[in-house]
């Protein structure tokens, strides 16, 4: 028997989402939503040096995050280098990349459903390192169409 192992969800009913809850202003007077507030890394002056450990070398990088709110977004910069030590992998050798986010800060629910591309980065991690589709890297297709 033949079963998809990249089978979408299944979405019987959506429930509404909570009205975003807005803490304060910032300098730009924009509004910070709570859920936003003193969660991201990388963004002060003492950030310590990390290094790959797929190479000999001694990198030295430092993580990168600067996030800026206006009254519909936080645009979220980021070098995509981790907050620790890290191993690149296969793929050596990972360095610094600019990225940049755009996050809405007040959401809406949308009329369908849409998938997360297979290819490219789809998400950010509080310390600034991308996320990346199901088919990216080193390694073939994760998802098989039989199993």
């Amino acid at each position: 028997m033949a079963m998809s192992a990249c089978a979408g969800p299944q979405v019987s009913s959506l429930s509404p989402i909570s009205p975003v809850q807005v803490m304060e202003k910032n300098a730009n007077n924009s509004y910070v939503p709570e859920y936003m507030k003193d969660v991201w890394l990388c963004t002060g002056s003492d950030i310590e040096t990390v290094d790959d450990l797929t190479t000999p070398d001694v990198e030295n990088y430092k993580c990168s995050i600067t996030v800026e709110y206006n009254d519909h977004f936080a645009k979220v910069r980021s070098n995509g280098i981790p907050s620790h030590d890290y191993e690149s992998g296969l793929g050596c050798c990972a360095g610094e990349v600019e990225y940049e986010w755009r996050i809405p800060l007040k959401p809406n629910l949308a009329s369908s459903v849409t998938y997360a591309p297979e290819r490219g980065a789809v998400a950010i991690s509080v310390n600034g390192v991308p996320f990346f589709g199901p088919e990216e890297g080193p390694g073939g297709r994760c998802c098989n169409t039989a199993l």
